[in-house]
């Protein structure tokens, strides 16, 4: 028996339970009563560790759902009041929006002259300095 740590596609980390020359079988074998069981010992070590990655885990999943829960109680608040503008980290830090000015224009049936490119009207601007 060995304790592994991290792995991925490629690589395992064995922590504990080899010594240099010794052989690791990835699979049970044929016949398996032909090969002897080393490492009892670590069976608490590898339950301990077992049972902490269940608790983290399961800390991880309850905290998800509770963002998850306080992200759509804030939904729900913004849904009953659309002036209330809260902050996406949560907490306290909210603050009543006031609804932008509307700048009203009345133009009527006339057209608006179309904008000259920026560089035309700093043109104009210095040749007409330069006339004064």
């Amino acid at each position: 028996m060995v304790v592994l740590g991290e792995s991925n596609e490629n690589e395992i980390i064995v922590e504990m339970g080899l010594e240099k020359g010794d052989r690791l079988l990835l699979s049970i074998p044929e016949e398996p009563e032909k090969f002897a069981l080393r490492g009892e010992e670590l069976i608490d070590i590898i339950a301990e560790r077992r049972e902490q990655k269940r608790l983290e885990e399961e800390a991880a999943k309850e905290e998800g759902a509770k963002k998850a829960a306080e992200r759509e109680e804030r939904m729900r608040q913004m849904r009953q009041n659309p002036q209330m503008r809260f902050n996406p980290e949560g907490g306290d830090s909210t603050r009543q929006v006031t609804p932008a000015r509307r700048m009203q224009t009345t133009t009527g049936d006339r057209e608006q002259p179309a904008q000259k490119p920026a560089g035309e009207e700093q043109s104009k601007e210095n040749s007409s300095e330069t006339k004064n």
